[in-house]
Parts: structure tokens; sequence; C-alpha cells
């Protein structure tokens, strides 16, 4: 019942209602027994989660909307855009959390499919063979400071 209610609010107040929550765990914490708090963490816990999937669905909207902006013009400002939105599309996916830089370029290339299946009813299929010609390179193109991690991994 909660999870239905919880998804009719917009990703905004879903922020607003987990901040709120987080605050009064916080004050009723710090007033209350240990076993009664152990109870408030599990709600701290629960607030902390919401956020998450707030951050998820944010990230991945915005993802979505900056490819399909790059699909239908394909200009160097939309470009920088949509790499700063999938960028951060990426690390919230956890398509950055590989062993080695195959499988790292694999991870990226799946959650960049997952977004642009959300592009296919808003884009021609002009502008979809655009964004599939395009995926693997997106993908491909980790940033230096992800490639030196694999870099300290192989010399350890």
């Amino acid at each position: 019942m909660i999870q239905q209610d919880l998804k009719q609010l917009s990703d905004k107040e879903l922020r607003a209602l987990s901040d709120q929550y987080t605050a009064e765990i916080c004050d009723t914490i710090v007033r209350n027994n240990k076993s009664e708090n152990e109870h408030l963490k599990e709600l701290l816990d629960e607030g902390n989660r919401i956020n998450e999937e707030t951050e998820y669905r944010i990230c991945k909207k915005s993802a979505v909307h900056a490819l399909m902006d790059w699909a239908k013009s394909p200009s160097r400002g939309t470009e920088e855009e949509l790499y700063r939105h999938l960028e951060n599309w990426l690390y919230v996916s956890h398509a950055n959390d590989s062993k080695n830089l195959e499988h790292l370029v694999a991870h990226r290339e799946m959650a960049i499919e997952q977004i642009t299946i959300d592009c296919i009813n808003a884009c021609s299929s002009v502008e979809m063979q655009r964004i599939d010609n395009a995926r693997h390179r997106l993908a491909a193109d980790v940033p230096e400071w992800i490639k030196a991690q694999f870099e300290t991994l192989e010399v350890c």
C-alpha cells in the first residue's frame, strides 16, 4: 500500500518526504532509548533507499531526454550534455562496476540499451538508427579516471 502511494508522488515530493523522515528520525534517535533507536534506524534505512530510488529515476529520465535531444539534433552542445547525463546514469546504475575494461564496456553498453528502449516511442527510425550506431562508441568512451582504476588493478 505504501509503495503504491510513493509511486504516485513526483521525484521532488519523494525527495522532500525522504528528507523530512530523515530529519524526524534523527531527532527521535537523540531522544529515545536504544530499542526504539533500532526501529528508527530501519526507518532511516528505508528513507535512504527511497532517496536512492529517486536519484536512479531522475538520472535515468535525464539521460533518456539527453539521448533523445542528441538523436534529434546531434550538435556539439547536445553531445556534451549527453555525455554529462550519460555518465551520471552509468554511475547510478552501477554500469561502471566491473573487474576489467572489457566487462566495463559491456556493462556500460547494456545500461545505454536500457535508456535506448525508453527512446523508441519518441524517436523516428532515423534517430533510433543514429542512437544504435553510437551506442558502442558511447559505451567505449570510458573516462580516464575509471580507466586508471584498471591500470592500478593490473599492477597489483
